[in-house]
């Protein structure tokens, strides 16, 4: 690979890099698809995800888990 094609942006991402990407296995991710937690598109037979639809699942379980911890705080008076 050359130099020029190490700097090209990547504009989809295998179920593979999806997974490696968001450090969970590649049943987990299967799992979120299937619960339609996470958007991803279909080309022919084989699974594709963009940077956005990474970066919005992300955001979107991040703002739930800060939800879920501030429902689960105390505050002592």
């Amino acid at each position: 690979m050359s130099d020029n094609e190490e700097l090209k942006p990547q504009m989809l991402y295998t179920v593979n890099d999806a997974a490696s990407m968001l450090t969970i296995s590649r049943a987990h991710l299967y799992q979120l698809m299937s619960r339609n937690e996470i958007k991803y598109l279909k080309i022919g037979r084989s699974t594709r995800f963009t940077q956005k639809q990474l970066t919005d699942f992300v955001a979107k379980a991040s703002k739930k888990a800060d939800a879920l911890h501030k429902r689960n705080t105390f505050t002592v008076k």
